[in-house]
């Protein structure tokens, strides 16, 4: 029997297919099996380009789900989860790939101090050379938390980042977290939604703070199709995530001691909408037309009207998507933006 099942949702991306499954069959650590989910990709070519890539690797190794209809990241996901036979799983985004001791070490890790997620750092990457490392943000160079309170405490407080991709799950703490119950169809905001789920439900996560991960930078999957029924759906998807996430806190009674922090959140993924707003290309009536539905659907509309008429924001939007390409310096100015919202937020509540 294996013991890890690498999932691998496939949406548009079998361009990309390829690299990821080569990292994969270049582990260390054999003991695995592949389930790859694809979502009703539209593409005539797709599914004989699928078929093609997978005879070319150990049958035995991959199983490959279709979607009748397309159902979401998160639920792609999902079903990888309810057709895993292991007691751990992982799930790679199909256009990523990994580095050759990524399944040995989290493994390792998480066997080890009987920890119910393991999480690694990972690379933002352009291509095997062109990569800025990041790692977990926990102060006091801490390897292990323990306790459900100090888990959730860590990724709402975004000590851990709530990317599913670099981490490690038992098996049977999805299951319990009751997460296969969620119909929701979500591609904005899906990650957090995820692990909101895995970390409310888990007591103990280990990190290791090295990168094992490579999270590739597609620029083109940024740009492409940002209509306004898309902006919309996004927008729809962030207040279905978050609204789902509050329920989820006031069961574990943890609502009041995270208030601050779901709100930073709320603000944090409204901040992305908007700026991959200003980077579609949009007409200016369509480009208002998605930002007044943002002010009438988001709460704390006042924040996001500021932010939109900030000097910051789009001095910041501007260097993010345009003026200056390298990774670090959109990451750096992004963080400053980040932090003045949420100081932004926390001014106005005093009031």
């Amino acid at each position: 029997m294996n013991t890890i099942t690498i999932a691998i949702p496939l949406y548009n991306s079998e361009q990309y297919l390829e690299r990821c499954l080569n990292s994969i069959f270049k582990q260390s650590f054999k003991d695995y099996e592949i389930i790859i989910v694809d979502d009703n990709s539209p593409c005539n070519h797709h599914q004989e380009s699928v078929n093609e890539i997978i005879e070319s690797y150990e049958k035995n190794k991959i199983t490959l789900i279709r979607h009748e209809q397309n159902k979401g990241l998160f639920q792609s996901r999902l079903t990888a989860l309810s057709k895993a036979k292991t007691p751990y799983i992982c799930f790679v985004d199909s256009d990523d790939w990994l580095e050759s001791q990524y399944l040995a070490k989290l493994h390792h890790t998480i066997t080890k101090n009987d920890s119910d997620i393991a999480v690694s750092g990972f690379y933002y990457a352009k291509n095997n050379r062109n990569k800025m490392k990041s790692t977990p943000n926990l102060s006091n160079d801490k390897s292990q938390i323990h306790g459900n309170k100090e888990v959730t405490n860590a990724i709402y407080k975004e000590e851990i980042r709530h990317c599913v991709w670099n981490k490690l799950y038992k098996k049977q703490i999805l299951m319990d977290s009751q997460i296969l119950e969620v119909s929701s169809s979500v591609n904005q905001s899906e990650d957090l939604l995820f692990n909101s789920y895995a970390f409310l439900q888990a007591q103990s996560v280990s990190l290791i703070n090295a990168p094992l991960y490579n999270y590739f930078l597609n620029t083109a999957s940024m740009t492409n199709d940002f209509s306004f029924a898309t902006f919309k759906k996004r927008a729809d998807d962030i207040i279905i995530v978050m609204n789902e996430i509050k329920n989820l806190l006031n069961k574990k009674s943890l609502y009041s001691h995270l208030r601050e922090d779901y709100n930073n959140r709320y603000i944090q993924q409204s901040y992305y909408l908007i700026s991959n707003l200003q980077r579609g290309k949009l007409s200016e009536d369509l480009y208002y037309q998605a930002f007044n539905y943002l002010l009438e659907h988001i709460p704390h509309p006042h924040l996001i009207k500021s932010l939109h008429r900030s000097p910051v924001f789009k001095i910041a939007t501007l260097i993010e998507t345009k003026l200056l390409p390298p990774l670090t310096l959109r990451r750096y100015y992004t963080h400053i933006l980040y932090n003045k919202l949420t100081k932004l937020f926390r001014k106005k509540r005093t009031k």
